[in-house]
């Protein structure tokens, strides 16, 4: 409404000019001319009017304005206003009251030009003015001073801004900083995390390393004492056909009848095969965990010592399979040795198998 007002002036001027040119410059239609002339100021009249009516009719809402910069917000105690809503405000009422106290000299309105004069937020209305005149010397010093406040107001506005700007980076190199820091705080406790995981890591595997050696340690000690002990027991039993005639004395008592029978159908069969065919290796051992084995012979008092005393002994193979194994002299270098180790077997064949017809003749 302000801008509209502020055209409708400008186009009274600019009538008004071609009135005083036409009047002041000779014409050879003078009726033309005043006709022209009286229209121009009936039309500069019009608008002078409708642009008194807009300003009247802005009172109000300028009122408003000039009260709500006085006002302060009962919670935060500051201004109603922002600094560039303020800003905004001052310039609009300064356009009005320029505008207010032209129309109010043209129409001669005493009471708008008293009224603005005494409201004391209008800077125009500061300045010293005769009864009914404002000059445009003033007006202009009024708009001048406007100008510089806001302008001051705009300063300082950027003056704020500049220094918020700077808060916000300065907090931004802050954060960044923080950042950086938290970072690098991570790093190293991730560092002494994968530290701590290697050391522990490590001491895992010496402790793995450490029982592993001990249960090694542990399980030669029980393979030597396993050892010795079944070093032990075979020294314990002499060698030859009466300690064979013994032990199966012992194998008799310690089984019953179905027992023994079975007992000597196996010790016949081992000691059949190696005699017919002596230099057969695997007719000579035998598996000591052989689960028949243990069931016919193993299992039994008198057993694997009647092995044993027919020059059976404990062997394990690379196969890693503990046996009973009785090995067979060289014959080309040691015949004699030889000889012996045969008629042993033989003499122990002949003492089951004639234990067996014993049996079957009772």
């Amino acid at each position: 409404q302000n801008q509209d007002a502020q055209t409708s002036l400008y186009n009274a001027l600019f009538s008004y000019t071609n009135v005083v040119n036409m009047a002041s410059t000779s014409s050879r239609n003078i009726d033309n001319d005043c006709n022209i002339i009286v229209h121009n100021l009936s039309q500069l009249l019009t608008w002078l009017q409708d642009i008194h009516n807009r300003t009247n009719a802005m009172n109000t809402l300028i009122h408003k304005f000039y009260k709500r910069m006085n006002e302060k917000d009962p919670i935060t105690n500051k201004p109603r206003y922002g600094a560039n809503t303020l800003l905004r405000v001052n310039t609009l009422l300064l356009q009005h009251t320029i505008l207010q106290f032209a129309i109010n000299l043209v129409f001669d309105d005493d009471y708008n030009l008293k009224h603005n004069l005494n409201n004391k937020n209008n800077i125009i209305a500061t300045t010293t003015i005769p009864s009914n005149l404002l000059t445009v010397h003033q007006i202009s010093l009024a708009i001048q001073i406007q100008e510089e406040t806001n302008r001051s107001i705009q300063k300082q506005l950027l003056e704020k801004q500049q220094q918020l700007r700077l808060q916000l980076l300065e907090k931004q190199k802050l954060q960044q900083t923080l950042q950086q820091q938290q970072q690098q705080q991570l790093k190293i406790e991730q560092q002494l995390k994968l530290e701590q995981i290697a050391k522990l890591a490590h001491q895992s595997r010496n402790q793995r390393k450490q029982i592993q050696q001990q249960q090694l340690q542990e399980e030669q000690t029980k393979q030597k004492d396993k050892l010795k002990a079944d070093q032990d027991f075979l020294d314990s039993i002499p060698k030859g056909i009466q300690e064979v005639q013994s032990q199966l004395q012992i194998l008799r008592s310690s089984t019953t009848h179905d027992e023994y029978k079975t007992a000597l159908s196996a010790l016949r069969t081992i000691y059949t095969q190696i005699t017919k065919n002596p230099e057969h290796m695997p007719h000579r051992r035998i598996r000591r965990d052989h689960p028949q084995f243990i069931q016919d012979i193993g299992r039994h008092m008198g057993g694997k010592e009647f092995l044993i005393a027919s020059g059976f002994t404990y062997v394990t193979f690379d196969d890693s399979i503990p046996c009973l194994y009785t090995k067979e002299p060289n014959l080309i270098h040691d015949m004699d040795g030889w000889s012996i180790w045969f008629d042993l077997m033989k003499q122990t064949l002949q003492l089951v198998q004639k234990e067996l017809e014993h049996i079957h003749q009772k």
